[in-house]
């Protein structure tokens, strides 16, 4: 009996020490680790003035963005359409529409956490760092349907070009987390 007990003790600890460690290292970090968020930057070289980063990034490129109200940050996805860049939100417009597996899975854990698309759209202050490089930006809520749909359509076409964790996707949900935000990526006001 002793030794379950000395099992359990010693699991709890490991837990609680790796829990700890995660979090020290996630909120002391110079911005996102990998697909864990992160800290606040605290590196890069910040440019001023007008930088059209819709220029210096790829469909399938990867950026991070801290959001200043939020003080936190993390690396995503963006695209251009028309020149312009946007940063997708996906709330189960995408992910939603995998088999039932494990990435679905972890990205429905990720969905029930994921609150920076409610900061954003209530305070789009925001820096992007890409190849260390910082740009002073500000996310602004697309709200026009029409737009929207052009943007999903533009998501759609992107995403036959990139590998995805399933061969196939299936059809857009009808139930369920199925909506996609998305934030264009403006010069500050």
């Amino acid at each position: 009996m002793k030794w379950i007990l000395r099992i359990c003790v010693a699991v709890s600890f490991f837990l609680v020490v790796t829990v700890t460690s995660v979090f020290v290292i996630q909120n002391t970090a110079d911005g996102p680790i990998g697909p864990i968020p992160g800290a606040s930057f605290s590196s890069g070289t910040e440019v001023t003035g007008l930088v059209n980063l819709s220029e210096i990034v790829d469909f399938d490129d990867e950026i991070e963005f801290e959001l200043l109200s939020k003080k936190t940050s993390r690396t995503t996805g963006a695209f251009t359409y028309q020149d312009e860049l946007y940063i997708p939100c996906d709330l189960g417009f995408i992910w939603n529409r995998f088999p039932t597996g494990v990435a679905r899975t972890m990205l429905n854990v990720i969905y029930l956490f994921k609150d920076w698309h409610e900061f954003a759209a209530l305070d789009g202050r925001a820096l992007i760092r890409k190849g260390g490089y910082i740009y002073r930006r500000h996310l602004t809520k697309v709200i026009d349907p029409v737009l929207i749909d052009a943007l999903r359509a533009t998501i759609l076409e992107g995403l036959e070009t990139v590998e995805l964790p399933v061969e196939k996707l299936g059809p857009i949900p009808t139930e369920g987390p199925r909506d996609i935000w998305f934030f264009r990526v403006d010069m500050p006001t």
